[in-house]
């Protein structure tokens, strides 16, 4: 019942001025949140309310809403040159690390230390590739690593479900194909191919989600037919570099290439599973994808569990790879063990004076012509570059999900990341255009017996 106001006597509840004449707008005792749900009689209130002043906050009010716009855009401008230029520097320092790898590399040697009157190049040596085979390991191992510690954290101090024996086998196969597929690019096949045409190809690293997504789609949407001729566009793209590489190159490990992509591809299956239909406003689970549905949702409960097991499998996995590649180089892959004291130690590598020749089918030749040197090598340069790889690589992951957080992913994260390719492309073409023209175009940045695989010569 409303209260009334001090003076009054009180009326029947039946009065037809009960709720109209002397039922004020407000008790002094009621507080300023039930005021405002109550009725506003603007011609029966009991006391004047001063008009408010603007005060100097208010009037400031304009300046205030201004800078916040201004904020805002600085926050969109600088999570997307984080997130671009983070990622750039990852993909591009680990495109350096699988330059190193491939044996018997010849890389063209700055000649100011040397005679300025001669050429000279360098082969990799055992223990420099050593070196960088590491670097990779641990490229790849600390992101594992890091998994491996949250969920340990979350299933000692917090609740994990446990997985069930079928669901646990799953994730083993597929974590496991997945690891053999990055061991596959990295080890195999970007260590036989330039810079430039491995920053192509590892565009064409989703190819089920690209699959997964013409089924997925919602149908009810507006824009559903432009959608799924992009998505076929999208597997017609990443398919023609299956077949590229390998006819371009003549390379027979090449034909990896697809087997390799389409395991890396396979650890992102679990974001395309489903669709959202607006006009209903709820998943809507198309027939087949139902199972797969249910074992997304089991498998992100059960993530803790399985991967705290998963994280130090994956990288067991790929140090396995690691063997077999220098096996399959006709190495002992036990030298990745033995040889690393003394990869990781003061040495020297050997600098051959070389006379260039141009040959029948047009490209570019050496003939030693006598000349030897051995210089020091800087061996903490693979440590150096797997540090810079990681550090990278972490800061565009906590970039791109502050961009999440706030809300501007669509600009700050979406568009970044999309760039990434297209930019690293061209700043490849440009260094290694640079380094082609003038080996010691880089003398004072990178040694001298270090640099990407750079792409024939005639393509400059």
């Amino acid at each position: 019942m409303a209260a009334t106001t001090p003076g009054f006597k009180k009326l029947a509840d039946d009065s037809e001025d009960s709720d109209t004449e002397y039922t004020p707008l407000y008790d002094d005792g009621d507080e300023i949140d039930q005021r405002t749900a109550q009725e506003t009689k603007g011609w029966n209130l009991f006391r004047e309310i001063p008009v408010k002043k603007e005060s100097g906050s208010m009037a400031t009010k304009n300046w205030i809403e201004t800078s916040v716009k201004i904020l805002k855009v600085l926050a969109y401008i600088l999570v997307f040159c984080a997130v671009l230029g983070s990622a750039v520097i990852a993909k591009g320092t680990l495109l350096f690390i699988t330059s190193q790898l491939k044996k018997d590399r010849q890389i063209t040697h700055c000649n100011r230390r040397l005679a300025l009157d001669q050429q000279f190049i360098t082969v990799h040596s055992l223990e420099e590739r050593i070196t960088w085979l590491w670097a990779a390991l641990i490229v790849f191992g600390v992101p594992e690593l890091g998994v491996f510690l949250r969920s340990v954290r979350i299933c000692f101090f917090k609740t994990a479900k446990k997985p069930t024996k079928t669901q646990f086998i799953i994730a083993f196969i597929t974590e496991t194909l997945q690891a053999i597929g990055i061991a596959a690019l990295v080890l195999i096949i970007l260590p036989e191919l330039d810079a430039v045409k491995g920053a192509m190809l590892m565009n064409a690293m989703c190819a089920i989600p690209a699959l997964l997504n013409i089924f997925t789609r919602d149908r009810m949407d507006s824009k559903f037919s432009i959608k799924l001729i992009l998505d076929v566009l999208a597997i017609s793209a990443q398919a023609t570099a299956f077949v590229v590489w390998p006819l371009m190159e003549r390379t027979p490990v090449l034909w990896t290439i697809p087997v390799a992509c389409v395991l890396v591809s396979l650890g992102f299956w679990e974001n395309f599973v489903d669709t959202y239909n607006k006009s209903y406003g709820e998943i809507i689970c198309i027939k087949y994808f139902t199972v797969l549905q249910e074992l997304r949702d089991n498998l992100k409960r059960t993530r803790y569990y399985t991967q705290r097991v998963l994280s130090v499998w994956k990288i067991i996995v790929f140090m396995a790879c690691i063997l077999i590649s220098l096996h399959m180089q006709n190495d002992n892959p036990f030298t990745f063990f033995t040889h690393a004291s003394q990869a990781f130690g003061e040495r020297q590598y050997v600098v051959n004076e070389v006379l260039i020749v141009v040959r029948d089918d047009e490209t570019i030749g050496y003939d030693v012509t006598g000349g030897i040197f051995e210089l020091d090598a800087i061996w903490t340069s693979a440590l150096w570059v797997a540090l810079i790889q990681v550090a990278a690589a972490y800061f565009c992951f906590g970039s791109a999900k502050f961009a999440c957080k706030i809300l501007i992913q669509n600009f700050s994260f979406t568009l970044a990341l999309t760039l990434v390719g297209p930019v690293a492309i061209n700043l490849l073409i440009a260094f290694c255009g640079m380094r082609n023209a003038d080996p010691c175009a880089f003398h004072r940045t990178i040694p001298d017996n270090l640099f990407y695989e750079i792409p024939p010569g005639k393509h400059y």
